[in-house]
């Protein structure tokens, strides 16, 4: 028996050849096995270990559909800006064509609104996601904001004076994750969080309509599942050949 130790895509596997295969039957072993794995590396602004590749999401609100805010069960599409003033108000964004597979890991996420005037600075609001595979549009159907389908993970975005411009809600990330984990979800699928006062605290940003390009945005940073169904990294393949 002869048994010999080969590297895929790098070592050639030749055949036994002269008259001592003529005469005899050869049976040969051979184990291929994988080059070790390398550390971190960075290809194209993507951060790789072994199998499994960290990136980012990044999407801002594109349509007048795609936010929305609703006062007493009243739901408009089309106003300059969303302004919380009383715990009756809510706030829609729905974000598009979201590319992270399934079966990430969500890292962080935050979701980033532009705010047009120190007088709505403060800030006190309950976040969650709506509870879908794929979060439609926004329409005028009253409770369109509230009454969709909550995710049990919510954040808290309390404070008080934080300025104009744009500024970053505290951490979304479980309910990414938990929107992300849905059995149906899929990349390239749609999200849409849900906003809504918890006291009179005035908050304002600005709406797609508003117009000036300064609308919200959600950034995700997720690492990627290890590439689906690939094989161990050492890959023992066994030949045998008889001559």
């Amino acid at each position: 028996m002869a048994t010999r130790l080969c590297r895929p895509g790098r070592d050639t596997i030749p055949p036994y050849k002269g008259e001592a295969a003529a005469a005899i039957g050869v049976v040969e072993t051979i184990h291929l096995v994988s080059p070790p794995p390398r550390p971190y590396q960075n290809v194209d602004g993507i951060v790789q270990d072994q199998d499994k590749i960290m990136s980012t999401y990044s999407a801002t609100i594109s349509a007048s559909g795609d936010d929305a805010r609703e006062t007493g069960g009243s739901v408009n599409l089309t106003g300059a800006n969303v302004t919380f003033q009383a715990n009756n108000h809510y706030g829609g964004l729905r974000f598009v064509n979201v590319t992270i597979p399934a079966g990430s890991t969500i890292n962080s996420a935050g979701l980033t609104v532009i705010l047009p005037s120190a007088s709505f600075d403060d800030p006190d609001l309950t976040i969650w996601g709506q509870d879908s595979d794929d979060a439609a549009t926004f329409t005028t159907t009253a409770n369109d904001v509230s009454g969709r389908t909550a995710t049990t993970a919510t954040t808290l975005w309390t404070a008080g004076n934080i300025g104009t411009g744009a500024k970053t809600s505290p951490s979304l990330a479980g309910i990414i994750q938990e929107i992300i984990n849905r059995a149906g979800w899929a990349s390239g699928n749609d999200i849409a969080l849900i906003l809504k006062a918890n006291s009179t605290s005035p908050f304002r940003y600005n709406a797609y309509d508003g117009g000036g390009a300064d609308y919200a945005t959600l950034a995700v940073d997720y690492t990627a599942p290890s590439g689906g169904g690939q094989p161990a990294r050492t890959i023992h393949q066994f030949r045998q050949r008889r001559v």
